[in-house]
């Protein structure tokens, strides 16, 4: 749903989290119904910082961000970014992350030139915009899919990185294949959050990978690990 009024984005740090509960619980709420409150305060309202985005006085969606240290590699990692139903596909998730980002590696990393990003994801369109400023980017099918349809299984290091990743979440046990980083079972108690992602106007590569490896036609419970290397220069250029 589109309006005239602008989307204005509100950082709130971490000594003021637990003051936007009612506000985060709203979001989640209209986006995905009931949240464990547990995986709420150690995921969200324990994170590192959180921006809201708000249109006129109504909270439409938020980016929560972590940092953390995997295989002695510091990572900017997105806990959870939601955007209520009614504002989807209208590029403004895409705009919180990056808005996030900057904020945060501005008041955390300001002299480095490279970061380090984690994130899990089922939307190809995030990986999609993603891909047009990050330096490395796992899985990449525009530049990775081998003629075959296949894409080349993980390195080492991005496959510690991403087990590790795995073995220290709420939900260890989830199968984790090397080849795309494709996770599933993560909405066995959410399944009504299983939904396609795809565009009509994606592209045939696009539209190959997401059948191999997330199965929207079948609407199968699978997501990706994405690891990143961005710059800061590079996420403002593409504001």
């Amino acid at each position: 749903m589109r309006t005239r009024h602008p989307i204005k984005f509100k950082r709130i740090p971490p000594k003021k989290l637990q003051s936007i509960r009612a506000d985060i619980v709203e979001v989640l709420s209209d986006a995905w119904g009931e949240f464990p409150e547990p995986v709420l305060d150690k995921h969200i309202l324990h994170s590192h910082q959180i921006i809201i985005a708000k249109l006129a006085d109504e909270n439409i969606g938020f980016c929560a961000l972590s940092k953390k240290t995997l295989r002695g590699i510091e990572f900017i990692y997105i806990e959870f970014l939601v955007v209520k139903p009614s504002f989807q596909g209208q590029g403004v998730g895409h705009l919180l992350m990056r808005k996030s980002l900057i904020s945060f590696i501005l008041r955390q990393w300001p002299k480095h030139w490279t970061i380090n990003l984690l994130f899990i994801t089922p939307n190809i369109q995030i990986l999609k915009k993603v891909r047009k400023y990050a330096k490395l980017l796992y899985p990449n099918p525009w530049k990775q899919m081998q003629k075959n349809g296949a894409i080349a299984p993980a390195d080492k290091e991005t496959w510690e990185i991403t087990k590790e990743l795995i073995a220290k979440s709420e939900n260890p046990k989830r199968k984790l294949d090397r080849e795309a980083l494709v996770l599933h079972g993560s909405y066995a108690s959410a399944p009504w959050l299983i939904r396609n992602w795809l565009k009509d106007n994606d592209d045939e590569l696009t539209t190959r990978f997401t059948e191999k490896y997330l199965a929207y036609g079948d609407m199968q419970d699978r997501e990706l690990v994405v690891r990143a290397q961005i710059s800061p220069l590079s996420l403002i250029l593409a504001l």
